[in-house]
C-alpha cells in the first residue's frame, strides 16, 4: 500500500478525457492533498462521444503525481453490478480506504423522442442510477470512521435549458 496516513483518498468515476469534468475533479482533489484512484472507460467515449482521448488516462495519472498525489486508475463499466466492489476493493488495494467517492460517470446519448428504444433507456439507467447507488453503498459499507467521508453524485445540466435529444439521461439523473 502507497498511502501516507497524512492523505485522505477519493475515488473518482468517469475520467477518462484530459478535458472532462472527471479529470478537472481529479485535480482538484489532488490539488487539496487527497490521493486519487479513478476510473474511465475509453471505449464508451470512442463509440459515444467525439471527445475520445486515448492517452487520458495515463497522462491524467502523470499531471496528477506532479501534484503530489498518489494515484491509481481502473477501467470500469458501471453496467456490470460487480464493478462497485471491484473499484473498492482495488482502491483499498493500491491507496488505502477511500474518505471520498465523486459519482461522475454517465451514460448519455442524443436521439429524438421518437427513436428512443427499451434498450436505451436501460443502458442509461444501468449508469447513471444503479451504478452509482451501487457503489455509493459499497462505499459506505467500507466506511468505518464514523464521521468525515463524503458522497457527491453528478447530476447534470438540465438547469441550463432543455435537452430534448437527451430524454434518457435527463429521466435516468432525475
Amino acid at each position: 500500500m502507497q498511502q501516507s496516513q497524512a492523505r485522505p483518498v477519493a475515488i473518482v468515476t468517469g475520467a477518462s478525457r484530459r478535458i472532462g469534468i472527471g479529470a478537472a475533479i481529479c485535480r482538484a482533489l489532488a490539488g487539496s492533498g487527497h490521493d486519487i484512484f479513478f476510473t474511465h472507460l475509453q471505449e464508451y467515449d470512442r463509440d459515444v462521444s467525439v471527445l475520445a482521448d486515448d492517452d487520458g488516462p495515463q497522462a491524467l495519472a502523470e499531471e496528477l503525481r506532479g501534484l503530489g498525489a498518489n494515484v491509481a486508475d481502473m477501467h470500469a463499466d458501471l453496467m456490470d453490478p460487480t464493478t462497485a466492489g471491484e473499484i473498492i476493493a482495488r482502491c483499498t488495494q493500491h491507496l488505502g480506504a477511500p474518505s471520498v467517492l465523486v459519482n461522475n460517470a454517465a451514460y448519455s446519448t442524443t436521439q429524438n423522442w421518437d427513436e428512443l428504444t427499451a434498450q436505451e433507456f436501460d443502458n442509461h439507467y444501468l449508469v447513471n442510477f444503479r451504478g452509482s447507488s451501487l457503489l455509493s453503498l459499497a462505499f459506505a459499507k467500507q466506511f468505518t470512521r464514523g464521521h468525515g467521508g463524503r458522497i457527491i453524485s453528478m447530476s447534470s445540466g438540465q438547469n441550463q435549458g432543455p435537452m430534448p435529444t437527451e430524454l434518457a439521461y435527463a429521466a435516468s439523473k432525475g
